[in-house]
């Protein structure tokens, strides 16, 4: 079982197509929770039975809570050690388009170019949104 949002961590964009939040660094916490993740959908299949395509996507660096943001909290978080759940999966699809986070990361653009990919008939865009993480 994974805990967490089950919208931070994969999305499936199609039949057979899902896009899994990843994470390289062994020693991260979240890499176990990706990995597993992964381990369950290489081992299953869609309606049709056919494999899934999986497709990595690199989650930010890790985001943890500034002052500002803890102000509400001080007591019960330690400021700086609280990390928040940051993911470009959690994006939202309309009519023609794809508003999918940004963090000012070094994986923006890798996401918005894997999304652009996926979602060929819609237009990207990515606003700023580490403030909007709370």
């Amino acid at each position: 079982m994974i805990s967490g949002h089950v919208d931070n961590i994969c999305c499936f964009t199609g039949p057979s197509t899902v896009l899994l939040s990843w994470i390289d660094d062994k020693s991260d916490p979240q890499y176990e929770h990706s990995a597993a993740a992964f381990d369950v959908l290489s081992n299953t299949t869609d309606a049709k039975g056919r494999k899934l395509d999986i497709i990595k996507i690199h989650v930010p660096g890790p985001l943890c809570m500034t002052e500002e943001v803890a102000q509400p909290f001080l007591g019960s978080v330690a400021l700086g050690q609280q990390r928040l759940a940051g993911s470009y999966v959690n994006f939202y699809i309309a009519n023609g388009g794809v508003v999918a986070p940004a963090f000012g990361d070094k994986w923006d653009e890798e996401a918005r170019k894997i999304l652009e990919k996926v979602f060929p008939k819609h237009e990207v865009i990515s606003p700023a949104t580490h403030s909007l993480e709370t």
